[in-house]
């Protein structure tokens, strides 16, 4: 079965049963893979692998900034956009000399 390009009938209100039938009509149309790529793990383990229940509280994935931290990083934008202005003006002077 070819699968044709149409617009997709989504409103501005999401629909939940809309999503649905579009969701099964969509696995008709795209089989799932069956296996993952050659070399790839069965299963990822390690330090780095976790899932939603290891964080129980925001601060294990928020990180806080101190009052000072803001103002090095607002100070160094401010600068790289100084940086960027400066660029873009020098550029148009040269086309303009040209």
């Amino acid at each position: 079965m070819a699968l044709t390009q149409r617009q997709p009938d989504i409103t501005y209100h999401p629909d939940f049963e809309k999503y649905q039938l579009r969701t099964e009509r969509l696995k008709l149309l795209r089989p799932a893979k069956p296996s993952l790529p050659h070399g790839f793990p069965a299963q990822l383990t390690g330090d780095l692998v976790w899932e939603g229940k290891d964080f129980t509280d925001e601060s294990q994935w928020t990180l806080s900034l101190s009052d000072a931290q803001i103002e090095e990083i607002h100070d160094a934008l401010k600068q790289f956009k100084s940086k960027l202005t400066m660029k873009v003006k020098c550029k148009s002077s040269l086309s303009r000399s040209e």
